[in-house]
């Protein structure tokens, strides 16, 4: 790979989490909650860095970041889920549901 910065991976082996969830869904839910890489707003200056972590810090404070790429994209508008915004936060599954 040519590329001017040194890639970083955190590689799991996707299991059921602690509520339950399935394997597939757990690790959607837990990819799909990393929408912003250092990448993009991380300088040589150590304490510009701090300044802008600490604007990003109290700015996204108690917001609810959600971001989808390629395959995860694709496959959300296919199976038509909630909106994380505007979605039903109550019944979050068939099972929840009452007719």
């Amino acid at each position: 790979m040519q590329v001017d910065y040194r890639p970083v991976a955190n590689i799991k082996a996707i299991k059921p989490n602690k509520k339950g969830d399935k394997d597939i869904e757990s690790a959607i839910k837990e990819t799909s909650k990393y929408s912003v890489k250092s990448s993009d707003f991380l300088t040589d200056d150590d304490e510009k860095n701090q300044e802008i972590v600490s604007d990003l810090e109290k700015g996204l404070y108690r917001k609810r970041m959600l971001s989808y790429g390629g395959l995860l994209k694709q496959k959300h508008k296919i199976l038509n889920l909630d909106d994380a915004e505007d979605g039903n936060l109550i019944n979050t599954s068939d099972e929840d549901k009452t007719t």
